[in-house]
């Protein structure tokens, strides 16, 4: 079971955590922010915790959770790398990298080509995750790979009917 963060507990532990200047008070504050929507404040807390050291999966995921909402997609990608090296089950992180290196550059051979190995990575890791299947149909139609981008994207707005996003990829 998977359960969303709940900011007023963050809130809680964050004013419990001392030192204040510690790396967990940074952490949760880092965490805070960006549950706040203050993404461009918890970029610069969470790039200060990795300039320190501090690579830990909790701090990358924020960080690259906050880069992409800020929509600077190309470095969110490279905090979802590095989340994929540090676990490579994590197929969050692969999917997430993936499209936005997709979105970052999609006329670039290279990133596709590094883009389509990570999903397909995921996608055997985890066939029936649909949002990995919307990625990988999308990076497969950026490579004019139609066919398997229609098979892909089928079964994902089969699977996802109420995404806008799905949807747009397959038209």
């Amino acid at each position: 079971c998977e359960t969303k963060p709940n900011s007023d507990v963050y809130r809680q532990v964050a004013g419990m955590v001392h030192p204040s200047s510690g790396v967990l008070a940074r952490a949760f504050r880092g965490a805070l922010l960006s549950m706040e929507n203050k993404h461009s404040e918890a970029v610069e807390v969470l790039q200060g915790l990795v300039a320190d050291g501090h690579t830990e999966s909790a701090i990358l995921s924020w960080l690259a959770r906050s880069l992409e909402a800020l929509g600077r997609k190309a470095e969110a990608a490279k905090y979802y790398r590095e989340l994929w090296k540090q676990n490579p089950q994590d197929i969050r992180a692969a999917n997430n990298a993936a499209y936005l290196l997709a979105l970052s550059s999609p006329k670039d051979k290279q990133t596709l080509s590094e883009a389509r190995s990570w999903i397909a990575e995921a996608v055997a890791k985890a066939p029936t995750v649909n949002a990995i299947r919307d990625t990988s149909g999308w990076i497969a139609y950026l490579e004019g790979r139609y066919q398997e981008a229609v098979s892909d994207l089928l079964l994902a707005v089969r699977a996802i009917p109420g995404s806008p996003e799905v949807h747009s990829h397959l038209g």
